[in-house]
């Protein structure tokens, strides 16, 4: 069984540990956390299907039965790369999704080469599975539950834009 508080607790120290995230806008032109996510905890996470780096075609659907981690990511923000960095080094308790916003196929497996990552990545090219979801602020992080139930999400923001 996933302790989902001790793995949320993990999740919050990861993403905390950076403060500016990778945003497009100048920080006067931010919407808070609120304004940007599409889908809250307690909502049943948007269903999409793709095809992971390798080929292979997946839906968010295949997970359903087991806790799953799904992760909205840029392959050119700092922040993301820190956080996948520490997922990566740890022992994860639950499947991993990656969705590289704004990315290619080639782009993200050059990432996945260069940094060591082996964990299923999507790319997102153009922001179809990441607008289901937000309108800005990587890394986002969805902790989806067997039901399909987003049960916590972090946002990586600036922390002094939300009120």
């Amino acid at each position: 069984m996933v302790n989902i508080r001790k793995f949320g607790i993990i999740i919050v120290a990861i993403v905390a540990s950076t403060f500016t995230g990778c945003n497009e806008l100048v920080i006067e032109d931010l919407p808070t956390y609120e304004e940007s996510s599409l889908v809250n905890e307690g909502d049943n996470a948007p269903l999409f299907s793709a095809t992971l780096l390798d080929g292979t075609a997946v839906s968010l659907a295949d997970y359903r039965g087991e806790y799953m981690m799904l992760i909205l990511f840029s392959h050119t923000c700092p922040d993301c790369k820190t956080l996948l960095d520490d997922l990566h080094s740890g022992d994860m308790a639950m499947t991993v999704l990656a969705v590289g916003r704004d990315a290619t196929t080639t782009q993200l497996q050059e990432y996945c080469s260069k940094n060591g990552y082996t964990v299923d990545m999507i790319a997102d090219n153009n922001r179809a599975i990441f607008n289901l979801y937000a309108t800005t602020y990587v890394p986002r992080v969805y902790i989806i539950d067997p039901q399909g139930v987003i049960e916590k999400m972090y946002i990586e923001s600036y922390p002094e834009k939300q009120e």
